[in-house]
């Protein structure tokens, strides 16, 4: 055992140097981002408050950390920080508490949230940018939620809804006006960092073709420019993607209407995909006899755009 905290503690992030601990210590109704050193030095608590600190993230040079506050729980009613504890849930930042069945009834009030910095030395710190007070600029609730990251060129980037969908923004660490990295009508989600800290890649249901809003591209972004480019384009599915540490090469899974989800990777210069282990799929599973969806549009009676799959047997897949 490292150390010995109370409540419970997730989230455990290196320092870019290795010789400190960043982590959340959850205290049910609110939480403390932490700094652990070693066994003869106190734990550093990061600006603490009585809201819910989540997602730490190192600066390069490991002097600071970025994270997000939202406020702590305070009723059983559907309070403010019940709501935001939701958007907090995800893979790598689990929510230090259940959502109150209150609040999750009212999907438009609005769950506030904020990205804080810190001096790692003397644990001050202060609120960076502040989530727009509306229900499109509450905690995001995508893949990773807010995809907090701390990039290259000390530059700080987040996703948000505020523009009614899920986009990347990119900031200087010292404060300032968010840049919008991927406007357009497309989803961003699963999102990764590259390990030169200089790109994001990403799946979107984005594309040149019509039809990609009801599949999965993806595509890079530096972290400094709306500059997006697409990385892979075509009928296939392509999600969860990270590129290696040589910069040359995307990972990922792939998939068709037809065909399950196998790894691939794909020469970022070459731009030829190859499948991983697909000789492993059962020699009896049913590819031909799998019905590719066709896309079908309508509007629902309040206007709103509606995508259902459709779904038409053929004479090679009727038993």
């Amino acid at each position: 055992m490292v150390t010995s905290a109370r409540g419970s503690s997730n989230t455990i992030k290196w320092s870019p140097d290795g010789s400190k601990l960043a982590f959340v210590s959850n205290r049910t109704d609110h939480s403390f981002i932490d700094v652990y050193i070693d066994p003869k030095t106190p734990i550093t608590w990061i600006e603490p408050s009585l809201g819910k600190d989540v997602s730490p993230r190192w600066s390069p040079d490991g002097k600071k950390i970025a994270f997000i506050r939202i406020p702590g729980a305070v009723t059983d009613k559907g309070g403010p920080g019940g709501i935001a504890a939701s958007g907090a849930r995800t893979r790598q930042d689990p929510a230090p508490q259940a959502i109150p069945a209150t609040a999750e009834r009212d999907r438009n009030q609005h769950k506030p949230w904020a990205i804080w910095t810190a001096d790692v030395a003397s644990g001050k710190g202060s609120q960076l940018w502040k989530a727009p007070e509306t229900s499109r600029g509450s905690i995001p609730t995508t893949d990773g939620s807010t995809n907090l990251f701390w990039a290259a060129g000390d530059r700080i980037t987040f996703l948000s809804y505020q523009d009614g969908w899920p986009h990347m923004y990119s900031m200087i660490a010292t404060g300032g006006e968010p840049l919008l990295l991927t406007p357009g009508n497309f989803m961003v989600e699963q999102v990764k960092l590259t390990s030169d800290g200089k790109w994001l890649v990403f799946s979107i249901n984005g594309g040149p073709d019509s039809m990609d809003i009801d599949r999965r591209n993806v595509a890079r972004v530096p972290v400094d420019k709306t500059a997006m480019e697409m990385l892979t384009t075509g009928v296939e599915l392509e999600t969860y993607p990270v590129i290696t540490g040589d910069m040359n090469t995307e990972a990922m899974f792939s998939a068709t209407g037809q065909r399950p989800e196998l790894p691939a990777i794909k020469n970022l210069t070459k731009g030829t995909t190859a499948l991983i282990g697909e000789q492993l799929l059962p020699k009896d599973f049913p590819i031909s006899m799998m019905i590719i969806p066709k896309q079908v549009i309508f509007s629902s009676p309040d206007g709103t755009k509606v995508h259902p799959q459709l779904f038409e047997p053929s004479k090679s897949n009727v038993l």
